[in-house]
């Protein structure tokens, strides 16, 4: 597993917790949307939130770089976009564009197309 940590740039109306929970919820549903999902289902996150290391009260999402997402065929590409509002329409285009497109999403190129918002070190 190669580790990195994903800082968000602010989201509005959610704290640190939230948004890194939220983009962990969301790159989870890409596997198993909302709409299979059976009420007994705990997993919720594909990747873990912990405390950002330098900032209290802020939260990173650690993620395995290399893993690849075998994306549902009901899966919704937009979802995402919450959490990348700022990127300009075209950026945004082009991550939907990816997950529409893709049946295996790799996290490491997501990540890419998201550079502009996030953050990212190895700690």
């Amino acid at each position: 597993m190669k580790a990195k940590y994903i800082e968000l740039k602010a989201v509005p109306n959610l704290t640190s917790k939230e948004a890194i929970e939220g983009l962990s919820a969301t790159l989870y549903n890409l596997s198993r949307p909302e709409t299979i999902k059976d009420p007994k289902d705990v997993a919720k996150y594909l990747f873990a939130a912990v405390p950002h290391p330098t900032i209290d009260g802020d939260y990173v999402l650690q993620v395995d770089e290399d893993f690849v997402i075998e994306k549902h065929t009901a899966a919704v590409a937009t979802e995402i976009l919450t959490f990348v509002d700022k990127l300009a329409q075209v950026d945004k285009t082009e991550i939907t564009s990816y997950i529409d497109n893709n049946t295996t999403i790799s996290v490491s190129a997501l990540l890419a197309l998201m550079k502009d918002e996030i953050s990212s070190y190895s700690m």
